[in-house]
């Protein structure tokens, strides 16, 4: 039985090895980025990708290389929405000036 199963993992493992693309994933290559986030004024919610990250200024380091979805919120603010490219192995810095919410019924 014990046989068996540890015949069943090398089997797996062996046909594993030919789900990968030979050359896809190069360790010398960077895939990731760095994401600076700040706004006009400070201290605004910053959402990627609709989760919560922190609050302005902010930097994200380590960041896949990709589209993303960008919304910025900030209490008696309209809020700001943008989708952007983080180029892997890049540093992108997005500024945000806030518009004041002139009613209490503004979205």
């Amino acid at each position: 039985m014990k046989k068996l199963a540890i015949l069943l993992v090398l089997l797996m493992t062996l046909s594993l090895g030919g789900c990968f693309i030979k050359g896809a994933y190069d360790p010398n290559k960077t895939y990731t980025g760095t994401l600076i986030i700040k706004t006009s004024p400070s201290k605004a919610e910053a959402y990627v990708d609709d989760k919560y990250l922190g609050i302005t200024p902010l930097r994200l380091e380590g960041v896949l290389g990709k589209w993303y979805d960008i919304r910025i919120e900030k209490e008696g603010y309209l809020k700001k929405w943008d989708r952007i490219y983080l180029e892997p192995g890049t540093v992108k810095e997005l500024y945000y000036r806030l518009t004041e919410r002139k009613c209490e019924t503004c979205p």
